[in-house]
């Protein structure tokens, strides 16, 4: 049996609901045609009880009430005039923390917008590298004819624009996953059956340009273990921390992916000769906008939001995200300092490995 409880629906004289307690659309129907009958106790047509009701329009707005709490018809009058008189502060404090929370909730759309615009920019400038604008202007009936015949006679050219706009797809995704799972507040991880390697390797696909380039050896370990995780957050959480290993890794070094399993743990390490990391920035390289020192003084770009994000990925499907610093120093040949560093996910399994 539920337990008694009040719902409130407060709104402003704007039309702007301020709160809403009542779980299906139609209570608030319902309490407004008591009102029109003058019913004050009814018998609920979703779960059978008896509520009572109340129902007020005025210059503040309007206000629902419908409780089975209160025992008495005036306990129950008492309590609404309570609600009645706490509307004025509670309209004000809506006036004033709403602008706040409407600015905070624009800048995450902002944020997202910016990135999608960017990311949809470099793909078609990507495209019109390959066949330029003005040439499909003036040529516009003919726009398969000419990617036919760009292909034939530069098959090198069309391999890698059709890699990278994949990878531009990718990155579109990643922005989309945030989105969906961190910028929700009733977000829930999705688990399902699957291979932890599989999630990982697809970002390995398509970052190993970016590190053939830099000629960075990619080294995955097999592995075959499977069970509940949620794949899209770990793929874009890994995403992230491959994307910065395509820029911070040292050149002709190796980067590795290795897999363990322990009876309630799966981790994945991701092991490189990157840019040193000093130890009271082991942590900060998780927060929102921070960069790391020597990171900073390579100029390769970065906002400082891919590990960040990552973490809390990680953390929304009940992981651990840590950073290993190394302490091996060196310094290479660009005049940069590295050292063996890891990351390391730690997932936990739900179930046995099958």
């Amino acid at each position: 049996m539920a337990s008694p409880r009040t719902n409130i629906c407060l709104i402003d004289n704007k039309g702007n609901v301020v709160i809403d307690d009542f779980e299906d659309k139609s209570c608030i129907g319902c309490v407004s045609e008591c009102q029109k009958e003058g019913k004050r106790l009814i018998d609920c047509q979703l779960d059978g009880f008896q509520y009572r009701v109340f129902f007020t329009a005025d210059e503040k707005g309007r206000l629902y009430v419908c409780d089975n709490k209160e025992k008495t018809t005036k306990n129950f009058m008492t309590l609404v005039e309570l609600i009645k008189h706490s509307r004025p502060y509670l309209l004000d404090r809506y006036n004033t923390l709403a602008p706040d929370i409407q600015r905070a909730a624009f800048k995450e759309l902002d944020a997202f917008e910016h990135n999608i615009v960017h990311i949809n920019a470099e793909a078609i400038n990507e495209f019109y590298s390959y066949i330029t604008q003005d040439t499909l202007v003036t040529n516009y009936w003919k726009l398969q004819e000419l990617i036919e015949e760009n292909i034939n006679k530069n098959k090198g050219e069309a391999v890698e624009l059709i890699a990278k706009l994949a990878r531009h797809n990718l990155r579109i995704k990643t922005e989309l996953s945030v989105m969906a799972k961190l910028r929700n507040p009733d977000g829930k991880p999705s688990f399902n059956l699957g291979k932890p390697r599989d999630a990982i390797m697809s970002n390995v696909y398509m970052h190993y340009p970016m590190f053939n380039k830099r000629c960075v050896y990619v080294k995955v370990k097999d592995n075959w273990d499977k069970f509940n995780i949620d794949y899209d957050a770990l793929q874009v959480a890994s995403f992230y921390i491959i994307e910065n290993a395509t820029k911070y890794t040292e050149k002709s070094s190796t980067f590795n992916i290795d897999f363990f399993m322990t009876p309630h743990i799966f981790s994945i390490v991701f092991s490189m000769c990157s840019l040193y990391v000093e130890p009271e920035e082991v942590d900060l390289v998780f927060e929102e906008g921070y960069r790391g020192t020597e990171a900073q003084k390579t100029k390769r770009g970065g906002k400082g939001i891919g590990l960040y994000r990552a973490k809390r990925l990680v953390d929304f499907f009940n992981g651990k995200l840590q950073l290993e610093a190394g302490t091996d120093v060196h310094t290479g040949k660009d005049g940069f300092i590295y050292a063996n560093n890891r990351f390391i996910i730690d997932l936990p399994v739900s179930m046995p490995v099958v």
